[in-house]
Parts: structure tokens; C-alpha cells; sequence
């Protein structure tokens, strides 16, 4: 493991990112929030927090009160200098969750600063159903951003002890026993469509740039994230566990030609839906092989235009593959942790 880290720090360094500048550096310089987070995200996984900068923290904090935070209405006089969707939301939160549980600091307090939740804007009229853009029922990849994004935000928020965490907390047992149940019985995949001839057009379509398959799984990890921070048991866990396998079995070295989320995505339904029931007796076969993958993958002296989002990916499918092959506490079970990725 440490010289993997010293190979992902080095390229870290030398991808010039401004956020690495930022964090490392002591750099002021202006960057979105996922670049925020990517950062915060990979040094954890590298367990090298102790790297920040001793002003980063401060500068950070300051930049949070001036985002559009979904569920949230601003009181704010000035516009804000980002607008967030619930994705980043949730993985904003995340890297507040990283950031107090290691000791580096609270900034919770600063989601509320000129701000007020409704949390009733994140949901459709049964407030129950996290709303997304109808044009997405037959994509459940893009749907899984909002079944899976609002109820880690209320987790997170409900674990902040904050004025809003009352309200967030009642929200959210009940979107989740809805959300769960409105996934296929049979296969544990999110089913939101109400038309199959459309749902087979869809996916006929999606398979000229995408494998739909693999749609559908990290689709449904952005709800099984949720559930797994909760102890809640799977839909389908069996049927999981031997879909994220096999899936896992016909990729090269990483499913998107280079270490990325849905490495992790796919290896981490596959560790946690055979605790929560399944069985994949080739799971550790694959976890090796992704070590070894890892490994040489940043071992090579170019990544040529790796980007700074796909570092916690790769770093989390890397934790997950030690949990796999070592055992609990081998590795960062990020998702206890941050509730997101």
C-alpha cells in the first residue's frame, strides 16, 4: 500500500490541479466543489489528511455559505458562486463527514449560514419518492443520482447535529423503505419505467455507446450505498452478488479502460451483497486481480489525461479489494464513512 500511495501522491502533484494546489499548497486559488472533494476523498483513502495545508481548511470553509445547495432556500444578498445538484450535494457532504470524523474539523454549522431547508422541494407530491427529471425514467443510471443522493444527504445532514437534522431525520427511514420498494423484486435493479417496449428501445440505444448492464448496476449502487451506512438489508442481495461478479469477470483490467467509479461501484455490490446475503465464491479472485490492476496502473510514470475525478475511484475500488481479500478493518470502508462517493 505505501508505494501505491507514494505513486498516487506523486501524480497527484503533477497533475497541476489547482484543488491539489489548494489543499496541498496552500494555494488560493478558485475551484469547484467536486475538485474540493476529490481531493479530500483520495487523502483519506491515502490516509495522508495530515497533508492539508494549515490555511486550506479555513478558505474551504468560507466558500460553503455562498453555494446553491439543493432542498435548501438561500437568505443570502449576493448570488451564489455555484449551484449544486444533488450528486455533488451529497459528495459535499461526504467530505464534511471525512473531515469531522477525522479530527480536521466541523464545517457543518456552514451549511446553514443564510440558508433555510425545505426539504419537501427534494421530493415528488407523495414526499416520499426523491423527484428527478421524467425524462430520465428509462435511464436508471442518471435516476440513481436522486433515489440514491437524497436519502444520503438526509443521512448525512441527520448525523450533523444541526437544526436541520430533525427535520432530515424524518424523512428519511420512510423515502428508503420507498425507494427499496420500488426495486425490481427479482433482480434488485432499479425499475422506474412503466413501459417495456420503451425500456427495450432505451436500452437497444444505450448499447451503441454503453453496456446497459453495467448501467443498471451502478445505477443501483447509488441506492445500496444508503442502505449498507444503515445496516438495511438488500432487494435481491443473491441476485446482486452474482450479477456484479460476472460483470466483473468480462472486464479487461477496469471497466472504463482505466481505474474509475465503476470499479467500485460494481466491486462494492459485490463484497456487501454477499454479507447481506449473496453468494460469489469468485469475489476473491477479482479483488486480487484489481490489486494487481491498481497497482501497475499507477506504477507507470504517464497516466496520460487520467483526470482528478477518477483518484477516489480508483482508491476505493483499491479499499475495497483489500476488505475483500483481508478482511474488515484492512482497509477504509468509505462508504460507512462518507455515506457517498
Amino acid at each position: 500500500m505505501q508505494r501505491l500511495a507514494d505513486n498516487v501522491l506523486s501524480h497527484l502533484k503533477r497533475a497541476a490541479e489547482p484543488a491539489v494546489s489548494f489543499w496541498l499548497n496552500d494555494a488560493d486559488v478558485p475551484c469547484k466543489v467536486q475538485d474540493h472533494c476529490d481531493v479530500i476523498y483520495s487523502l483519506c483513502l491515502l490516509n495522508r489528511l495530515d497533508l492539508i495545508a494549515p490555511r486550506a481548511l479555513n478558505r474551504f470553509a468560507s466558500l460553503i455559505p455562498q453555494l446553491a445547495l439543493p432542498g435548501w432556500n438561500s437568505t443570502a444578498s449576493q448570488p451564489p458562486t455555484e449551484a449544486l445538484n444533488v450528486h455533488n450535494f451529497a459528495y459535499l457532504l461526504g467530505t464534511l463527514n471525512i473531515l469531522k470524523r477525522r479530527g480536521i474539523g466541523d464545517l457543518y454549522p456552514r451549511i446553514e449560514l443564510k440558508r433555510k431547508p425545505d426539504f419537501d422541494r427534494l421530493f415528488f407530491g407523495n414526499g416520499l419518492t426523491p423527484k428527478y427529471p421524467a425524462k430520465f425514467t428509462h435511464h436508471a443510471w442518471r435516476v440513481s443520482h436522486w433515489l440514491g443522493g437524497v436519502p444520503s444527504i438526509l443521512l448525512s445532514l441527520s448525523k450533523s447535529v444541526s437544526v436541520a437534522a430533525d427535520a432530515a431525520e424524518k424523512r428519511l427511514a420512510p423515502s428508503i423503505i420507498a425507494i427499496n420498494g420500488r426495486l425490481n423484486p427479482k433482480t434488485g435493479m432499479i425499475r422506474e419505467y412503466q413501459s417495456e417496449f420503451l425500456q427495450h428501445a432505451f436500452r437497444f440505444a444505450y448499447q451503441l455507446r454503453h453496456d446497459p448492464d453495467l448501467g443498471d448496476l451502478g445505477g443501483v449502487a447509488h441506492i445500496l450505498w444508503v442502505n449498507w451506512a444503515m445496516g438495511i438489508p438488500y432487494v435481491a442481495s443473491e441476485q446482486l452478488a452474482e450479477a456484479s461478479v460476472k460483470a466483473l469477470a468480462r472486464r479487461g483490467r477496469f471497466l472504463e479502460g482505466v481505474p474509475y467509479c465503476l470499479d467500485f461501484d460494481l466491486l462494492q455490490i459485490a463484497r456487501t451483497a454477499t454479507q447481506a446475503g449473496g453468494n460469489a465464491p469468485a469475489l476473491e479472485a477479482e479483488a486480487s486481480r484489481y490489486l494487481a490492476d491498481i497497482e501497475a496502473f499507477f506504477a507507470q510514470s504517464d497516466l496520460g489525461a487520467y483526470t482528478l475525478h477518477k483518484f477516489p475511484g480508483a482508491l476505493a475500488t483499491y479499499a475495497e479489494a483489500q476488505l475483500v481479500t483481508q478482511g474488515p478493518g484492512a482497509a477504509i470502508d468509505i462508504i460507512k464513512d462518507a455515506y457517498w462517493l
